[in-house]
């Protein structure tokens, strides 16, 4: 029996043998298309090449390296150039191959040339003729398609950061420059006052110094949110602390905020995601809520993560807001970090916001 490609020899008809044409078919299908193709045998040797391969092979003076009778396997174990680890990976792979351990493998990888970026998708399978195992090495120019995908990324990204700075731009619109524009107000009331009423002065002073701690505390908050890093490396109960004192220094709410247990080291994404789900909890309830009172609560302890929110305030119908006032994005950042994460409120009966987060290990450190 041959090797790769043996036919049985059938006459056809007219006498014309099937192989010559079958050889002539597969040899013009494997040259027409774009990947480059070459056939190896269970040694690693290379032993045939469609055009696209010798093109390639020419058009980086590589001839010597991948052309018929060389041992690609040898080739690519013996990488050198700052592609060399990518290129004995590969080697290793198609070794497993050849030796039977694997049937196929796929890997991208990038191969710039001084003139382009350039990505590959490296295919290898094999196929047995009787007991002799060969190799089919594909590489396609996936190029395009890696290019789309990073401008699709950095859009992406420039669109979420120009976001941020908008929202950034609305809270010091909304929030600081409005509070410091009263504090002014009131500091230009004060002498007067001090003359015909002292305890409205007196008052006044107190309400200027509520005024600029909550203002102070929403400048530091804003500052952390310009610094996500800050955020990682700050407790997350000193984290909900500065946002209950900034949110509510200017509302009229009585916060309470309480915890218990020792605040693990949380992977970053859960602590980002828990803190995120917070501040927007008590963004609805200042909003939204018309409460008097907030109460938040961090409970870490007994193998697992538990925050509650919860307010006093007008509540709302479940079967008509839960998807709006900011509840979908909730959700969506629970659901990222596999917490569990309830709503519940009712007209009139104020609204509580819990999220339980229990570490895959069941422990928390």
């Amino acid at each position: 029996m041959g090797g790769p490609g043996h036919l049985n020899l059938i006459e056809m008809e007219f006498g014309v043998p099937i192989l010559s044409l079958l050889s002539n078919f597969s040899l013009s299908m494997l040259n027409s298309l774009s990947a480059s193709i070459a056939l190896v045998d269970t040694q690693g040797t290379i032993i045939a090449v469609n055009q696209t391969w010798r093109y390639f092979a020419d058009q980086n003076n590589a001839t010597t390296n991948v052309s018929e009778g060389v041992n690609y396997l040898q080739t690519c174990l013996n990488s050198r150039g700052h592609d060399a680890e990518m290129g004995r990976r590969f080697g290793e792979r198609l070794q497993a191959v050849l030796q039977g351990e694997i049937d196929e493998f796929s890997l991208e990888y990038p191969c710039h040339a001084p003139w382009e970026r350039r990505w590959f998708m490296a295919k290898v399978s094999s196929f047995l003729d009787g007991e002799t195992r060969y190799a089919v090495v594909t590489h396609e120019n996936i190029s395009e398609r890696v290019q789309a995908e990073q401008l699709l990324i950095e859009t992406t990204s420039e669109q979420a950061r120009r976001e941020e700075r908008q929202r950034l731009s609305r809270e010091l619109h909304d929030g600081i420059s409005q509070t410091l524009f009263s504090i002014m107000t009131i500091a230009q009331t004060i002498p007067r006052l001090l003359d015909t009423n002292s305890t409205k002065a007196r008052e006044q002073l107190e309400n200027m110094v509520q005024l600029s701690t909550g203002a102070l505390s929403e400048m530091r908050m804003l500052l952390l949110e310009l610094r996500p890093d800050t955020i990682e490396k700050t407790a997350l109960a000193k984290l909900i602390s500065q946002l209950l004192i900034s949110a509510t220094s200017l509302q009229g709410i009585t916060a309470d905020f309480s915890h218990s247990g020792v605040t693990p080291n949380l992977p970053p994404d859960v602590h980002f995601a828990i803190y995120r789900i917070t501040q927007e909890a008590i963004n609805n309830v200042i909003k939204h809520s018309q409460a008097s009172q907030l109460k938040v609560r961090l409970d870490c302890e007994a193998g697992r993560l538990l925050l509650l929110v919860e307010d006093n305030g007008v509540g709302f119908d479940m079967n008509t807001r839960t998807n709006g006032i900011g509840y979908s994005s909730m959700h969506e950042r629970a659901a990222g970090i596999q917490a569990q994460l309830a709503i519940d409120s009712a007209p009139g009966n104020g609204t509580r916001v819990h999220v339980e987060w229990v570490p895959p290990t069941g422990t928390l450190v």
